[in-house]
């Protein structure tokens, strides 16, 4: 990444520290006042851009003072100070208009292709990266066999002539190096994912020169790894093919465009990440562990599941392409699983169980080893950043010169210095196995871990047992540690020489002083090397001095326990690998990922107790005398890097947020003044931007908060000419300057917050024409954050520390100490089953949901127990002839509804003609006016139906064509004025009323008279119940807003005025809404139930067998299926094109546009299915009810919970069969409605009873 403002900020550092303190301090306060001043006119801490620091400064200077000493607070100071130059992401997704209209516009297939992109995108990450650590592999792989075996072979025995050939080398592989994209990057990519935003950090031309860099750092014998660079080329990978898109290559794609935002980004990122250290240790679980614990500060089990497949997929493709690479025409026979990256110096037999074994008496050791490491971590860490300073003051990165120079010095000092250990090396006997004419193949040893023959005595002991400046049958014993890469030096300290090995019984045991002198020259060059201008890693460096100093310990505990004349047979191996462990945690201070790595990498899966211990001491000591090195080097960086909540400094307890905010805020209006706005982006850096009508008039005074803007897409705004509106006159009343799905797409590809990169806005400022800048505002309101995140003044400041922490926020707003509240939320409230369910309330056209239980009917009183004598009307004496044909007695119908605005309907006409009985059930969707309308108009309908005074299939024909027949009848002209008016609500019974009213051919008097005694018994019900409450009451003081007058029954009269006139009806083709019906038709000793939607009327048989005298109609049963799809349409997620839940319903006539069609056939049906049932001794009742009811209760659950009531009841001398439906419709309803789920619904019920079920000896 291109690290010049790094290299600028150490060099400040190192200076300000390099200079004395008296007049450092005067430095420090001369800046703090500048601070100060800067603050109180400010509002930096808020923003990203972000001067956040210099709200700390003036927050709370004295607590400061206690909380840490002068040089503390010193270096506090000059760290707030670096701050300034670092912007933040925000990973708060946009809330406003625009994305909103998007989202509502997403159907659940655009859903599913965006979740099948991310495991798409994750393998494509885990693909590229494995293709790209098998190029560096072999890159790496081809400079050095150039360095070690070329150069020695060509060069003989001539000690110079291969000392001049081994630095030339050096310099040639260096000459390749990038500056720019120097260091490990794991810091850097630690940073990024915390929420920091660093310039150049993911380009395509960092990408090439870290990745290609380290391959020339490794060949050039330099003290490093690739683990850190491949970590950030991960990065690099996951981000670059997020974007679908190159800034470097000038492309990119329109679609898919999901993922241009901070919050996606930042996920592919660590996706990455995990991928790039999986490819680096063939290690996938490693790599993952390692993103979640060291890597990302924000982490999901979604991106966990997507960074085990990317991590899979990259091992697997690496060892693919290794496999081809080595023998392509064998592949089918290769056997896989037998590496290790740094398993035995041969893989060809993966058993590794054999190898390692620990002695519990041996575990105080591990711990001391785990206490070492800690102790070489914490002084690694103190003396790198020591000569990180001293080098940010004298080679600054700036000076691309010294900075390069300095690469190859070390690098040759490196050389040197191996070189020099590799030519003073005792000698030492070749093992017997591989003196020539002792064997001719080893592939017939049965303890060898070579198969087949491939590897040949002279092969082994030329790669393993170099004889360099020895006579022949010996080898260079520092040779084999001085004259490898790092990584095989490493293998052969955990390794060589294992039990079984050559055909010998024993250890290979290094020489003590070889280890010693690997071990401090390791350790010293690793501490130098670190932070130098080339790509380095420091996993493999650490782990290989760790592993020498393992291999120091167990040479020691053996030989103690030999001169004791002990017999146990210590396992260095095992030493080695808990010893490199122990100093990897004690440098990074990692413990499951180290732990997880070191066993994948290493094969020793027994070893994982000592492996837990030791690293859980080394980082345990370590911690006690510094941070970890990424993390520390994350400071001298001065990034605003957030640590976990936990570990934050204890000022933040004792702060509130008033003590700490600016309070001096640039607000912007919702229409803004072109030139007004390019004022405040040019004298300020904020990164956002509150919006208010009337800005505040003094610091600290309270504003109405109406949304927050960042500064980019205020940039982008006017650099795209984007709401642009005329300063005179050119206001809207909402702001909404799109109408069109392209206007909004357009608009949404030019405000993606990726790119990150925009103009600044002096450059801005110039683009803008001159009579922009006169005429021209910009109407901000659709494009600002509606609803950013506050909280309160008096908070803790650790109670903002957590919430920035946990929600990556850029800035957070500070709200007064007592805001006003609306509502309680709760997290049932908020789960997606909830949400679904409310969604499709409104998607029916529901209002507000809060649950109401609410009689819509009148129940004539009646005893149960002589319910034969009774008449539902009471208004003629005609009862036993009526009895003799309707083998019913009065019924109750209720409705319970969710919302003010009530989409069910019921009609209950027990004398539709004299012989027939009525009964019906409507439930609405999108709106409540159709099945309003069909409340008054089915009955009619089905009376004008040729068939209907007919019986048996007459009779059902009549009531299919009555459906229909209503139906068209939407469409008219005529049907336009009552539908408008009843979606108004001026067309509308009031509550309490004619819904469930019985209706009868009697005339107006009658009507009115019926209503009268309504209103009084409502009265006197009222003023009970209002007594209950309050004895004293005066009647006088009761308001009955709820009395129906003659009028609220009248046919509406069409409106011009309010329906659009003349003008509307031409251009009327049928309302919107649509309305499930359940109709009961009762005629003589027959029932006839005529159904089509998903409401459902279910007969109560002898002893309470509940019957289904309908079915479900459905989208996804089969027949309906089949004619949705036949019409043109499709069923997705169980809806007809997405949307409906059911297939057929009154109205819904976008449903119904198939002109090719018959109205049967088409996607959505108003022809209903019929259905006959023989009235028989021993019925009881029927229940009509929409889905409400069924959605929370099955068929027989219902008729149990009605018959055990009224059975109840019927003992009762007071019982009232409303009782029964509202307990029904609370028993279904949710306990809480305001969000979704079930029992959320309208509820419409109608109960039917049967004269036979109340006889005496039934009850």
């Amino acid at each position: 990444m291109a690290d010049d403002d790094h290299g600028v900020e150490l060099q400040r550092l190192a200076m300000d520290e390099s200079s004395s303190g008296a007049t450092r301090a005067q430095t420090v306060r001369a800046t703090s006042a500048t601070m100060l001043a800067r603050a109180s006119n400010s509002q930096d801490s808020l923003h990203a851009r972000d001067a956040e620091p210099t709200n700390y400064v003036p927050s709370a200077p004295a607590l400061v003072g206690q909380v840490v000493g002068g040089n503390e607070t010193d270096a506090a100071h000059l760290r707030l100070q670096r701050m300034a130059a670092f912007e933040s992401h925000d990973y708060d997704p946009i809330d406003n208009d625009l994305e909103e209209d998007a989202l509502r516009a997403r159907d659940r297939e655009d859903y599913r292709r965006e979740i099948w992109w991310k495991w798409a995108t994750s393998a494509m990450i885990g693909m590229v990266m494995g293709f790209i650590a098998f190029v560096v592999d072999g890159l790496v792989d081809k400079l050095n066999l150039f360095r070690y075996g070329v150069i020695g072979d060509k060069v003989g025995t001539d000690g110079y002539a291969r000392f001049v050939a081994w630095l030339l080398h050096v310099i040639v592989s260096l000459s390749y190096v990038e500056p720019l994209a120097a260091g490990s990057g794991i810091p850097e990519l630690k940073t990024y994912l915390n929420g920091v935003h660093l310039k150049g950090l993911l380009r395509l031309k960092t990408a090439v020169a870290k990745l290609g860099g380290i391959a020339f750092s490794i060949g050039a014998g330099l003290i490093a790894g690739k683990e850190g660079p491949f970590v950030h080329g991960g990065g690099l990978v996951g981000g670059g093919l997020s974007a679908f898109g190159s800034n470097t290559l000038g492309f990119r794609l329109k679609k898919p465009a999901w993922f241009r935002d901070d919050r996606n980004k930042r996920d592919f990122v660590a996706i990455g990440t995990a991928t790039g250290v999986a490819v680096a240790f063939a290690a996938p679980i490693g790599g993952m562990l390692f993103t979640v614990e060291e890597g990302a500060s924000f982490y999901n089990s979604d991106m966990l599941w997507r960074g085990f497949l990317a991590t899979c997929t990259g091992v697997l493709t690496m060892h693919w392409l290794e496999q081809l690479d080595f023998d392509a025409n064998d592949f089918a026979r290769a056997r896989f699983g037998t590496h290790r990256d740094f398993g035995l110096y041969t893989d060809n037999e993966a058993d590794y169980s054999r190898n390692y074994w620990w002695y519990f008496w041996e575990v105080p050791i591990f711990i001391l080893i785990g206490a070492c490491g800690g102790l070489l971590g914490a002084a690694f860490v103190k003396m790198n950043v020591r000569i990180t300073k001293w080098r940010a003051l004298h080679i600054p990165v700036t000076d691309k010169r010294k900075r390069l120079l300095e690469v190859i010095t070390i690098a040759g000092i490196t050389s040197t210095l191996f070189f020099f250990f590799m030519s003073v090396s005792p000698c030492k006997d070749v093992p017997t196995p591989l003196m020539p004419g002792s064997i001719d193949d080893l592939g017939v040893i049965s303890n060898t871990t070579f198969e087949y023959g491939e590897e040949t005595r002279d092969e082994i002991r030329k790669d393993f047992f170099k004889q360099l400046y020895c006579p022949d049958g010996q080898y260079s014993v520092y040779g084999q540690l001085f004259y490898n890469p790092l990584s095989t030096s490493f293998k052969f300290l955990l390794h060589l020489g294992e039990v079984g090995e050559f055909g010998v019984d024993g250890e290979h045991p290094f020489p003590i002083s070889a280890l010693i002198w690997y071990f401090l020259l390791t350790f010293s060059l690793m501490t130098i090397t670190y932070g130098i201008g080339a790509p380095t890693g420091l996993f493999v460096p650490s782990l290989a001095v760790g592993a020498s100093f393992g291999q120091l310990v167990g040479r020691i505990v053996a030989s103690i326990a030999s001169h004791r004349g002990s017999e146990v047979r210590i396992n260095l191996h095992a030493y080695a690998i808990i010893g490199a462990a122990a100093n990897l945690g004690g440098a990074t201070r990692m413990t499951i990922s180290i732990t997880v790595l070191v066993m994948e990498t290493t094969g020793s899966m027994q070893l994982i107790i000592p492996l837990m211990l030791t690293i859980f001491t080394a980082k345990a000591v370590g911690d006690k005398y510094t941070h970890g090195i990424y993390d520390t080097h994350i400071k001298i960086r001065g990034a605003p890097f957030l640590e976990e909540p936990e570990l934050a400094g204890p000022a933040a307890d004792k702060l509130r947020v008033n003590e700490a905010m600016a309070d001096d805020l640039v607000t912007l209006q919702p229409v803004m003044p072109i030139s007004d706005l390019l004022q405040v982006l040019t004298t300020t850096s904020h990164g956002a931007y509150p919006v208010t009508e009337q800005p505040p008039a003094y610091a600290g005074e309270e504003f109405e908060l109406h949304g927050s803007i960042t500064r980019n897409l205020l940039l982008k705004m006017l650099l795209h000419r984007i709401s642009f509106v005329p300063t005179v006159g050119g206001r809207s009343d909402d702001g909404r300057l799109f109408s069109t799905q392209r206007e909004r797409d357009e608009l949404l590809e030019q405000l993606k917050q990726i790119p990150f990169k925009v103009p600044s806005a002096r450059e801005v400022a110039h683009r803008v024409s001159d009579e922009d800048i006169q005429t021209m505002s910009v109407d901000l309101r659709s494009f600002m954050q509606r609803h950013p995140f506050v909280v309160h003044g008096d908070a803790r400041l650790s109670r903002a520390y957590r919430q920035f922490r946990t929600m990556g926020l850029r800035h957070m707003y500070v709200m007064p100490s007592r805001p006003r509240v609306v509502g309680l939320l709760t997290r049932k409230d908020i789960i997606d089953e909830r949400s679904s369910l409310t969604l499709g309330l409104y998607a029916r056209g529901l209002a507000h949901p809060r649950a109401r239980t609410v009689s819509r009917s009148f129940e004539p009183e009646f005893d149960p127990r002589d319910a034969s004598a009774r008449d539902v009307d009471g208004a003629d004496d005609a009862k036993d002839e009526r009895q003799t044909h309707l083998p019913y007695i009065p019924y109750y119908s209720n409705n319970a509804n969710t919302g003010d605005d009530d989409g069910d309907a019921h009609a209950t006409i027990p004398e539709l003609d004299g012989r027939t009985a009525f009964f019906a059930v409507f439930d609405g969707h999108g709106g409540k006016e159709v099945a309003l309308y069909a409340a008054r108009h089915l009955h009619e309908s089905l009376k004008e139906t040729e068939g209907f005074e007919g019986d048996g299939d007459a009779l059902k024909g009549a009531l299919e064509e009555s459906f229909l027949a209503l139906d068209r009848r939407m469409l008219s002209k005529e049907a336009a004025s009552e539908l408008r008016a009843l979606r108004s609500g001026s067309g509308e019974e009031e509550d309490g009323a004619l819904g469930g009213l019985v209706r009868t051919g009697a005339n107006a008097e009658e009507q009115r008279n019926r209503r009268a005694e309504i209103n009084a018994k409502l009265r006197a019900a009222l003023i009970e119940q209002m007594k209950e409450q309050d004895p004293n009451i005066d009647e006088r003081d009761i308001k009955f807003d709820f009395e129906l007058e003659d009028s609220d029954f009248d046919e509406p009269q069409p409106s011009s005025s309010e329906d659009g006139g003349v003008d509307a009806l031409d251009r009327w083709s049928g309302p919107q809404a649509g309305a499930t019906s359940v109709v009961v038709c009762i005629r003589g000793n027959n029932a006839y139930c005529a159904n089509a939607g998903d409401s459902r009327a279910v007969f109560s048989r002898k002893g309470g067998v509940a019957e289904d005298m309908s079915n479900d109609h459905k989208p996804m049963n089969e027949e309906e299926r089949k004619r949705i799809m036949n019409a043109g349409g499709f069923v997705s997620e169980g809806r007809v094109n997405g949307s409906l839940a059911l297939s057929r319903a009154l109205g819904d006539f976008e449903y119904k546009r198939n002109k090719d069609l018959s109205e049967k056939e088409q996607a959505v049906t108003a022809f209903p299915e019929i259905r006959e049932f023989e009235l028989r001794e021993g019925d009881e009742f029927m229940i009509l009810a929409c889905d409400g009811i069924w959605d929370v209760m099955s068929s027989q659950e219902c008729v149990t919970f009605v018959r055990e009531r009224l059975i109840a009841g019927a003992k009762s001398e007071t019982f009232k069969i409303s009782r029964v439906c509202e307990e029904l419709c609370d028993a279904c309803l949710a306990p809480d409605t305001r969000g979704s789920g079930l029992g959320c619904d309208n509820m419409s019920v109608v109960i039917v009873l049967l004269q036979k079920f109340w006889q005496p000896t039934s009850a």
